[in-house]
């Protein structure tokens, strides 16, 4: 007789399934009868073939099975059990009247857990049931516990990698922010040099007007009083030479030396006075107050008077300028020498730009009806401006010539000046070369 108790296994609080194989109808009953009692869910089958399509089906948690039956035998199905992804990891134990040990060992070669001869004791087998069916559900609960450590790993490995990315893109925002923060401190502090340079120019530029300015003075008042007492000696002069005949005056005769006086005398006091109203304009810039303007100023003039500095320079050297003035122009509003100086700057700058001070500059004046304003372009065949030097020509102590000698305020003050007259100046490459600086001047100021 079977116990009437025995200790029951978890299996997630469902009844342990056992699957029957045995072609003896009164075997299989003894053991469903004896199994249904304790707890079992008893499933029975006749033959292997039946068995491994109940097995598969059923997913028993332990298999009983007899080896000697009709069709496959035993071992046949034991293995097709083992080879089969459904049924591999069911435990089986045979169940069968052969018991010399030679039948046991190969039972259990085909993957069996375990061999029990009939006739058996039932205690013995129920013990064993008992046994293999714990280490069934252990094995159970270890694969559940596997898969849910796998998942936790894989799901804790994904938010690790996602703090992970997350931190990888807050560290290159703070890269970021940090670049950005060191190249703003980098203007600030490029802003702030120019600004103490911008004051220590204004103080040089005071102390150069006074200095200037005293002695230029002199000079006026010098040229003009030989301005007058040529005026009153020419007369006397002329007398003797009508009486005495030609004398030599200077090393030349009286009758040329007459206009080269005069001349000379007129060249001393109008570059004085240049230099006077040069100095008073540094005076105005320096203290930030505005030119002053007159209306009917004619670029052409501009342009002219601009070349005549250039020559009075000597800074043609072998290098020709060629103008191109347009007829008729409209006149502008503005300060007549200040336009003069930025022609002047943007002349010498297209000179320095020629390779071994060779090549031609041309200049040109326009009118475009359509924005009523006047144009003068400066066109060099020279070297040009870089990408990079073109962002900075406008700044002050900027330039591509420092070591040849150049200020870096010869565009910032033409800009500045331009600006002043409501105008704009730009700097582009050429089409074949070279550099196009433009001054577009309204003709009726904003």
């Amino acid at each position: 007789m079977c116990p009437e108790t025995i200790s029951s296994l978890p299996f997630g609080g469902r009844k342990p399934v056992i699957l029957t194989v045995d072609d003896d109808a009164n075997n299989l009953a003894v053991v469903r009868d004896c199994l249904s009692e304790l707890n079992y869910t008893v499933l029975v089958a006749e033959d292997g073939e039946s068995a491994l399509a109940r097995a598969d089906y059923a997913r028993p948690d332990l298999i009983l099975l007899d080896i000697m039956m009709p069709g496959i035998d035993g071992y046949e199905t034991c293995r097709l059990l083992k080879n089969q992804e459904s049924t591999r990891d069911i435990p089986v134990i045979f169940m069968s009247a052969l018991a010399d040990t030679g039948f046991k060992v190969r039972g259990l070669g085909t993957g069996a857990v375990d061999y029990v001869t009939k006739p058996f004791q039932q205690e013995e087998l129920l013990a064993r049931l008992e046994v293999h069916l714990s280490i069934r559900d252990l094995s159970r609960r270890l694969k559940e516990a596997n898969e849910l450590l796998e998942s936790r790993v894989e799901e804790r490995t994904r938010d690790l990698a996602t703090a992970n990315r997350v931190l990888q893109e807050e560290m290159a925002e703070r890269q970021a922010l940090r670049r950005e923060v060191q190249e703003e401190r980098s203007r600030f502090m490029a802003k702030l040099i120019q600004t103490n340079r911008m004051t220590s120019l204004g103080l040089l530029i005071s102390s150069i007007a006074h200095n200037i300015n005293t002695p230029n003075g002199a000079v006026i008042l010098a040229a003009q009083h030989l301005a007058a007492s040529w005026h009153d000696a020419l007369p006397i002069l002329e007398n003797a030479t009508r009486e005495e005949g030609d004398f030599m005056l200077g090393g030349i005769p009286f009758g040329a030396a007459k206009s080269e006086i005069r001349g000379a005398t007129e060249s001393i006091l109008n570059n004085a006075n240049r230099v006077e109203r040069v100095i008073h304009d540094l005076r105005t810039y320096n203290l930030g107050e505005r030119y002053e303007v007159s209306a009917g100023v004619s670029i052409n003039r501009v342009v002219k008077e601009a070349l005549t500095i250039i020559r009075a320079y000597g800074r043609l050297g072998e290098i020709p300028i060629t103008p191109v003035l347009a007829p008729h122009l409209p006149r502008i509003t503005g300060n007549q020498y200040q336009l003069e100086q930025v022609v002047v700057n943007l002349l010498l700058n297209a000179m320095q730009a020629m390779p071994d001070n060779k090549g031609a500059v041309s200049i040109r004046t326009g009118y475009s009806a359509g924005d009523d304003e006047v144009h003068i372009m400066v066109t060099d065949k020279g070297e040009g401006f870089s990408a990079e030097a073109r962002t900075h020509l406008f700044e002050a102590f900027y330039s591509t010539r420092i070591e040849e000698g150049g200020s870096g305020l010869g565009l910032y003050i033409s800009n500045f000046i331009v600006s002043e007259h409501k105008g704009r100046l730009t700097v582009e490459p050429g089409l074949t070369g070279g550099t196009v600086a433009t001054v577009h001047l309204p003709v009726t100021p904003a």
